[in-house]
């Protein structure tokens, strides 16, 4: 799976779940918690989705970094965890 592909499965959970009606409207680089689309019970929800969707583990303070508070990084973060089992 592409990170294009993770990051539009990130974009579509994080809509449903906040009640935004068009998902393209959550730009990739755009700061999801700055911004007030993801709080603390959100982020639980989005952890969940990534173990449960991706079978990767988030730590829930990982959000604190950077990277993480955007699609584009969770995007990343998935894709670089997913690689190396893909291709066995």
């Amino acid at each position: 799976m592409k990170s294009d592909d993770i990051a539009t499965e990130f974009r579509d959970f994080i809509a449903f779940e906040t009640g935004i009606r068009d998902a393209g409207l959550i730009p990739d680089d755009k700061d999801l918690f700055a911004e007030g689309v993801l709080d603390s019970l959100m982020t639980v929800s989005l952890v969940t989705f990534c173990e449960d969707r991706f079978g990767c583990e988030i730590a829930a303070d990982a959000f604190s970094d950077d990277s993480m508070r955007t699609i584009r990084g969770l995007a990343a973060f998935v894709s670089a965890r997913r690689a190396p089992t893909e291709y066995q």
